[in-house]
């Protein structure tokens, strides 16, 4: 009883002609308390009963009958119709009423046809700015109704969407809360989607509602939604990619249901933060991630390098693995510092956003690699050694993945012949951002420059003794730790 027909009157015209010849019932999907939130609030409620089996409504006497003989209404100015929701106890209720037995009682709504006027409430809730919105809903609503407003906030919102959250998050399947929040004057269909009303607020409905959620609960609901939406609205869109940065949503040709969520969910991501929103490429294009070719064996070392770097040896691993393609940035690191509340690490002046996150220590590292992981729910970890040679290597035995020739390195590496000198032959002093040279033929990048790498094992002079299996080589002393790659 909130469609615009009922606004506008348009439905009690239809049931006005069909009263006299037909039964007629309202369903109405609300418990009792919330009936004056529709537009039975027009109606007079009261209790409806008839000693006629299979009775026309205006057959059915009432408590306030005693009003609707008044010289003022007549029968053709009134109409008694009985409600009636899903609940068992009601339909048996119903069926008592249709069949005249004794005692039977039924809730009803007395509509005065004459002084029935369109709903003005619209207009005036319009009125409302997002806040005051809220507000009045919260004074009205269940906090079952209250709680799953505040948790829809986080999700783009259709039908199985929302009943999704309600039933995994409020563990409630009776839909009732549901449907107080249908009923809130606070959504918008449009089309298969729901949309919180734009109130033309600096701050609006949905971003109000977050700040109530919180950013670790808004997290955890995105989560839930993105693994529904993968598992049974045949989509492609991940949310957990978009967080990870594994998508590039520049490149991606979505399906429409697939764009939908992808750009709600961006901005849900821009009101938990500036820094969630870019992470996920809600603001340009980012990273996408490298999964490394089947697990094999490969010669690791070499007999031409330092005594660390021999003897060549074969390392054969028995498990796949995936290697991030790009090194840990600024704009990462600094959100697990902001989360975390650890001072940030030091730019030395060459700048944050997408350049190589330094002057971070290897327990820096497992510390974000365990934050990393916390959120994502997903394992993430330092690479070992030999997993780190075999990513770089990238299938090939040369002294670099593209080759011996030292002239083609300047395209894969910002390294001490590109980038140290200061001055005006080398205006590209310092660190780069990441992805800027030619990645090597696993799409890995920076593999050869720009920054060094922590790896997981621990130092050791010598390969004689490491394992061969690809996991880590630990000593029984906390010792120095293995940087792999290189620097400018």
């Amino acid at each position: 009883m909130r469609s615009a027909s009922w606004r506008r009157g348009d439905t009690l015209e239809v049931l006005t002609r069909l009263y006299r010849t037909t039964p007629l019932f309202i369903v109405q999907v609300l418990p009792y308390r919330l009936w004056r939130g529709t537009l039975l609030r027009q109606a007079s409620i009261t209790t409806l009963s008839t000693s006629q089996a299979y009775p026309l409504n205006k057959n059915y006497n009432s408590e306030i009958d005693y009003l609707l003989k008044s010289p003022v209404l007549s029968d053709a100015d009134n109409l008694k119709l009985p409600l009636i929701n899903l609940d068992l106890s009601y339909l048996k209720i119903a069926g008592k009423s249709l069949q005249a037995k004794e005692g039977n009682r039924i809730d009803g709504a007395v509509f005065d046809i004459k002084h029935y006027k369109s709903d003005e409430v619209s207009t005036e809730h319009s009125r409302l700015n997002s806040q005051e919105r809220i507000e009045r809903f919260f004074a009205n609503a269940s906090p079952g109704a209250q709680e799953l407003l505040i948790s829809l906030s986080a999700v783009p919102l259709n039908f199985p969407i929302m009943r999704m959250i309600q039933e995994k998050v409020l563990g409630d399947t009776s839909n009732i809360y549901l449907a107080e929040v249908l009923n809130s004057n606070l959504l918008l269909k449009q089309s298969e989607m729901y949309e919180f009303v734009d109130t033309d607020d600096e701050e609006g409905i949905r971003d109000i509602l977050l700040k109530l959620l919180g950013r670790e609960k808004a997290l955890d609901i995105l989560y839930k939604n993105s693994e529904y939406i993968e598992d049974n609205l045949n989509t492609q869109f991940s949310f957990k990619a978009m967080l990870l940065g594994d998508v590039d949503l520049e490149k991606i040709d979505f399906e429409p249901n697939d764009l939908i969520f992808a750009s709600i969910s961006c901005r849900i991501l821009k009101s938990l933060g500036r820094d969630y929103a870019k992470r996920a490429g809600c603001t340009g294009t980012i990273k996408t991630k490298a999964i490394i070719p089947h697990s094999k064996r490969f010669q690791m070392g070499s007999d031409d390098g330092r005594d660390n770097e021999k003897p060549v040896h074969t390392v054969t691993f028995n498990y796949d693995f995936e290697i991030a393609p790009y090194l840990v940035t600024f704009e990462e690191y600094d959100l697990f510092c902001e989360d975390t509340d650890r001072i940030k690490p030091h730019d030395v002046g060459w700048g944050r956003g997408r350049r190589p996150v330094i002057n971070v220590s290897w327990h820096d590292a497992k510390a974000y690699c365990d934050w990393l992981s916390d959120k994502t729910r997903e394992t993430y970890r330092l690479p070992t050694e030999a997993e780190w040679e075999y990513a770089c290597r990238a299938g090939t035995a040369e002294k670099w993945s593209f080759g011996d020739d030292e002239k083609e390195l300047d395209k894969y590496a910002w390294y001490d012949k590109n980038a140290y000198d200061k001055g005006e032959k080398h205006p590209d002093y310092g660190t780069h951002p990441v992805g800027t040279k030619d990645p090597n033929p696993w799409g890995l990048y920076d593999m050869h420059g720009n920054v060094w790498e922590w790896c997981e094992d621990d130092f050791v002079d010598n390969y004689k003794e490491t394992p061969i299996d690809g996991s880590a080589y630990h000593n029984q002393k906390e010792g120095e730790k293995v940087l792999r790659g290189g620097s400018w």
